[in-house]
């Protein structure tokens, strides 16, 4: 059943996220609703069932939980769903000369007085999980993922700049400056130096880096109302197991 959001202190946005992935539609396509893949790149519990009422369920790095309804489908171009919320997503197929581009529009109705803060950390969040969707499908599923993330009571901008320090997550090095296609050299907590080139650079809330061997560092400050979520991402790493773990053990502490 919908619930009825639109009050006098919710607005609706619409925010828009795509990415060019390096294989067919139909590779895309059963990432995205194979029961045993989804999860893998969109988090733990995350479906799309693509048949009429199929369920659809994702929860964000926030904690924001989606849960719905397939309101149509074209297998390996589009499936759209309807929020209980009141919102709706749909997931675009579109098949390129070297791949698929995959589009995301996710309608949500947010609180008036954070409407665009929050409908940014949206924004971000997808561009996440497309990043993640694009290193599971390339990588057919043999690249790993690292996510270490914490709550701040700050305000996004604040929050951002903790991220940097002799103890923090940054140990050396800046991204404030860059641009895209910038080199960047960074040492991180866990005695990890990451050098590349800058993808995309938002300032003061957003850096996705392309470092050697496919890994893509994602650093991010998500708002959350009154305080932030911090984020510290390496995607499409081949490094064993044990070996993220420590990562991960590093990142956290530095980033709380």
């Amino acid at each position: 059943m919908l619930r009825d959001v639109n009050t006098p202190t919710t607005t609706l946005r619409t925010v828009r996220e795509a990415i060019e992935i390096g294989a067919d539609a139909a590779s895309v396509w059963h990432a995205l609703v194979r029961r045993d893949e989804t999860p893998r790149w969109l988090g733990e519990g995350a479906g799309f069932d693509p048949r009429p009422e199929g369920a659809c369920s994702a929860t964000n790095l926030r904690g924001e939980r989606f849960d719905g309804r397939v309101e149509s489908f074209a297998a390996t171009r589009r499936l759209a769903a309807r929020a209980t919320d009141g919102g709706s997503l749909e997931l675009q197929l579109e098949p390129r000369a070297r791949g698929t581009m995959v589009r995301v529009v996710r309608s949500l109705w947010l609180g008036r007085e954070h409407a665009d803060e929050l409908a940014n950390a949206e924004a971000r969040e997808w561009r996440i999980g497309l990043l993640r969707l694009r290193a599971h499908v390339e990588s057919q599923g043999s690249a790993t993922t690292l996510v270490a993330s914490a709550w701040s009571p700050l305000a996004r901008e604040a929050a951002w700049a903790t991220l940097f320090g002799a103890e923090r997550l940054v140990r050396a090095g800046s991204v404030d400056q860059l641009q895209r296609r910038d080199g960047f050299h960074l040492q991180l907590a866990g005695d990890i130096d990451l050098a590349g080139r800058a993808a995309s650079v938002e300032p003061r809330a957003l850096f996705i880096g392309d470092a050697p061997g496919g890994e893509v560092l994602v650093l991010t400050a998500l708002a959350g109302g009154e305080r932030s979520l911090l984020v510290a991402a390496l995607l499409g790493s081949r490094r064993p197991a044990d070996q993220l773990d420590r990562l991960r053990a590093s990142w956290l502490p530095a980033l709380a």
